[in-house]
């Protein structure tokens, strides 16, 4: 499983959820758990690749979670104004309706924190375009 992250420049970076620390923690639009080679390429939530809702929000904080239970790696993506229940999935099958859990995120679990932007409302939809037809 990746974790590919749209930035306000309209870049992408995608690295293994392993390898998540490489990527650059700062203007991020989107970011979403990908499945390249498989049937279902998304790791959605709530039917919708996980992103700020919508320009009007302003900054946000994304936050990369991980921990690890009878051996198993569990990865969520939460954002600040988001509920307060994060929805892990575990890297084997994470399309499968299986493969999930939601509580709260656990003491002790390992964070990365990134940080949102703020872009124009020209610049916000060609971004949300792109996130939805190529971010996967």
């Amino acid at each position: 499983m990746d974790i590919e992250v749209l930035y306000a420049d309209l870049s992408r970076q995608r690295f293994p959820v392993e390898e998540a620390d490489k990527l650059t923690k700062t203007e991020v639009l989107g970011m979403i758990f990908s499945c390249p080679d498989e049937v279902k390429p998304r790791v959605v939530i709530d039917g919708v690749g996980y992103r700020r809702r919508a320009q009007a929000l302003g900054k946000d904080f994304y936050y990369l979670l991980h921990y690890k239970d009878e051996g198993k790696d569990w990865y969520a993506i939460e954002a600040r104004d988001r509920t307060e229940f994060a929805k892990f999935h575990t890297v084997q099958r994470p399309w499968s309706k299986f493969a999930f859990r939601k509580e709260h995120p656990r003491y002790g679990c390992f964070m990365l924190v990134f940080e949102g932007a703020h872009v124009s409302n020209e610049k916000w939809a060609e971004a949300i375009e792109l996130f939805d037809k190529e971010i996967h």
